[in-house]
């Protein structure tokens, strides 16, 4: 009989087995990454100042939310950090990733810095964060991959610190099981990293972004792997450094791995918009969007195609072969991707002329480009109808009057018009219309108009309209409309509106309108407004506003009657705060978060991944007291509610008060400060009583969900009405002072926390 049972319980346990093994094996394979980008220009006093050590982060961090399977609230971006700073990210990271640890079947943690660094570590600012620290705090994170990549001067000398051999990259898809990192850097260690103002960024950053969106996609599936974008990076980098003043630089990289399979680092798949370069393409691929910023370049070999992974919008897709330059313009859309083929070409005349810094003028690359004629005065009342006829679009004049529309190549002077002024170039100087002023060119100087201003290129200096500014490309100066303005591309300004703001590029500068400010993407700076803010992107400033204020990331100071978030580094101060991840403070009536590292400060805190405890307590002052605890695992408000009959009376409390909670486990201690408001039974008397307690408690964690708790406590009794005779016989101290009783003593407290 008892064989028959243990047959029967192994046959069981086979079963149970069986089906939870099925159960895993069918389940979905699921993924999670978590990204740290970091970007600092400013490497300390001794080094040069870099120009786009933060854009290229803002680039990757993008490249990665887009292509790379990296939620929004996975990823921090740092700009600017010193080592504080980039620790504090670190860390508020690190909290993250140990909360869905258990949740996923893989973790994954991306690491990207972009800056100066040595041959001992990075420089943030004028402190030094060495090599080994950082791969010693990366293989602390409980994390399956780990991949690092630094693009700064001499940091192939990570590679090097725990002496680890190399070997062939690896690749990773569902059904692998490897643990490991991967560390990829710019240069060998004792090489410079270089950065290029015709690319806006660093070269090792711009071809490793290049590949990621499909330029490294060798196998044609539509799948960009850590193989296939290091060995783009490498030959790109070096081929483009070559000729520069510091020579050829070369990537380097360190793979340590256990394990079979294919990391992928970007899917080109599930992307809303794509460009596919026909088969036929050969040559030299530059990818430009409208605000002319180079977002992929490329050598598009013949006989295969490739996809490329873009946001929706339009872009300028330029072909250089063979000495000779065609093109075309193209519009991406959601949800379709577009092929474009050398038949859709047009042939660009070599004669472009490169005015600031080397860019081409934004003119559709199927206009020719001609030399340009000057004239000291233009008169035009009509296109067509000038001194400058036929020749008006290739003419640049010092002075231009118009008295209906004068259309020409571009002003280096002054400019002015009754109704519209439209240059095809640049203006260097000023222009005044009543009506429009339109420059498809770039702008240094002053345009004014009584209605609206529009730039194609850039404006360095300032707009002035009745009712609308709008600038294409980037946009340094001063707008100021009493309705909207506008800046599509890049801007480091200040916009003033009595309606609307909205920069969609990259925004550095100050905001303020009287009703809405939007940033499209990421902004630094200050928004101010009586309506609302809104940041899609990065935020690094301050948010200010009667009704609400609203950002992806947020490093610095919301301050509104609604503040939402889904990172904050700072502090939300308002009615209503709301975010996914803060590292700072939240200070209002309701605070809500799924995790705080700092202080959420309110009547009521929600911290998902926080406390929530109910206790129950007697007291000296009070037999019968209940409250709870919320808020994160240091910092909790306190709602209470307490009662006490007497013999001859009876009151009630009801209070509100602040606690911080220290861990001993399984013992705890805890510092709480509390008012509450007393009800005196059967007394008719509306002078506000008030009870004031600072208390320090410990508590043994009997159970999970269990403890005893026990304080002492300093009493503070303040009234108009009765000197608290009723609450002890015994005090500190006992006084009358400007019509209110004062009492202080000692008190205790015991009781239980679930």
């Amino acid at each position: 009989m008892k064989i028959c049972i243990r047959l029967i319980c192994v046959f069981i346990v086979i079963l149970v087995v069986n089906d939870a093994a099925a159960s895993t094996k069918n389940a979905p394979f699921s993924v999670c990454r978590f990204m740290l980008a970091a970007g600092a220009n400013y490497g300390g006093q001794s080094r040069a100042h870099l120009r786009y050590a933060t854009s290229d982060a803002g680039i990757m961090s993008r490249v990665f939310t887009e292509l790379g399977g990296v939620d929004s609230y996975n990823q921090i971006l740092l700009r600017e950090p010193d080592r504080k700073k980039f620790w504090e990210g670190f860390d508020s990271l690190r909290v993250r990733i140990q909360s869905v640890k258990d949740q996923h079947a893989r973790v994954e943690l991306f690491v990207y810095y972009s800056g100066h660094s040595d041959e001992k570590g990075l420089l943030l600012g004028e402190d030094l964060l060495t090599y080994r620290e950082l791969r010693d705090a990366v293989d602390a994170i409980p994390v399956d991959v780990r991949v690092i990549i630094l693009d700064s001067c001499s940091s192939g000398a990570l590679t090097r610190v725990k002496g680890g051999t190399r070997k062939p990259p690896f690749l990773m898809d569902e059904s692998a099981q490897m643990k490991g990192h991967a560390f990829l850097t710019s240069s060998s260690e004792d090489e410079a990293a270089q950065e290029s103002d015709r690319i806006g960024g660093s070269f090792f950053t711009h071809a490793l972004v290049s590949g990621l969106r499909g330029a490294a996609d060798v196998t044609q599936d539509k799948r960009v792997s850590l193989n296939e974008a290091y060995q783009f990076a490498f030959y790109e980098t070096m081929a483009r450094t070559e000729g520069t003043k510091s020579g050829a630089q070369h990537p380097a990289y360190d793979i340590q791995m256990v394990g079979a399979g294919d990391l992928v680092m970007t899917d080109l798949r599930g992307t809303s918009a794509g460009l596919i370069l026909a088969d036929n393409m050969t040559g030299r691929i530059r990818v430009r969007d409208k605000s002319n910023t180079l977002v992929v370049e490329l050598n598009k070999p013949p006989g295969r195609s490739i996809e490329l992974g873009l946001e929706p919008g339009d872009y300028r897709v330029i072909v250089e072969r063979d000495g000779e330059f065609f093109g075309t313009e193209i519009g991406l859309v959601d949800g379709r991707h577009t092929e474009i083929s050398p038949e859709e070409l047009s042939y660009i005349s070599s004669e472009f002329t490169t005015p600031r810094g080397g860019v081409p003028y934004p003119h559709p690359p199927s206009q020719s480009m001609v030399k340009l004629r000057r004239s000291k005065f233009s008169f035009s009342i009509w296109p067509g109808m000038s001194t400058d006829s036929p020749y008006e679009e290739q003419t640049i004049s010092e002075i231009s009057l118009n008295l209906l529309l004068g259309r020409s190549a571009g002003v280096e002077g002054v400019q002015a018009a009754y109704v519209a002024n439209w240059l095809l170039h640049d203006l260097r100087g000023a222009q005044f219309a009543a009506g429009v002023n339109l420059v498809e060119g770039n702008v240094l100087g002053i345009q004014a108009a009584g209605i609206g201003n529009r730039t194609a290129g850039d404006a360095r200096f300032g707009q002035f309209a009745g009712l609308v500014n709008s600038v294409g490309g980037a946009f340094e100066g001063i707008q100021a409309s009493s309705v909207i303005n506008a800046v599509e591309g890049k801007a480091t300004a200040f916009q003033v509106a009595g309606v609307l703001n909205f920069a969609k590029g990259g925004y550095q500068g100050v905001q303020s309108s009287g009703a809405l400010n939007i940033s499209g993407t990421d902004m630094e700076g200050c928004q101010l407004t009586s309506g609302g803010n809104y940041a899609m992107g990065a935020f690094e400033g301050a948010q200010i506003a009667s009704v609400f204020n609203s950002a992806r990331s947020l490093e610095g100071l919301q301050l509104s009657l609604i503040n939402v978030a889904a990172v904050a580094n700072g502090s939300q101060i308002g009615l209503i705060n709301v975010a996914r991840s803060v590292k700072g403070a939240q200070i209002g009536l309701v605070n809500v978060a799924e995790d705080v590292v700092g202080a959420p400060i309110g009547l009521v805190s929600l911290v998902r991944h926080g406390r929530h405890n109910l206790a129950a307590w007697g007291s000296d002052t009070g037999r019968f007291n209940i409250g709870i605890k919320l808020g994160n695992r240091t910092v909790q408000s306190i709602l209470m509610y307490g009662r006490e009959n007497g013999e001859d009376d009876s009151r009630s409390f009801a209070g509100f008060g602040l606690s911080l909670h220290l861990d001993h486990e399984p013992y705890f201690s805890n510092i709480d400060v509390i008012t509450m408001g007393i009800d005196e039974h059967g007394v008719d008397e509306e002078d506000v009583h008030l009870l004031h307690q600072g208390r320090i408690g410990f508590g043994w964690q009997a159970a999970s969900r269990f403890a005893i708790i026990a304080g002492i406590s300093v009493n503070v009794y303040t009234s108009r009405y009765s000197n608290g005779d009723e609450f002890t016989e015994g005090t500190w101290y006992d006084g009358y002072n400007n019509d209110t009783w004062v009492r202080v003593w000692p008190g205790y407290y015991l009781g239980i926390q679930i």
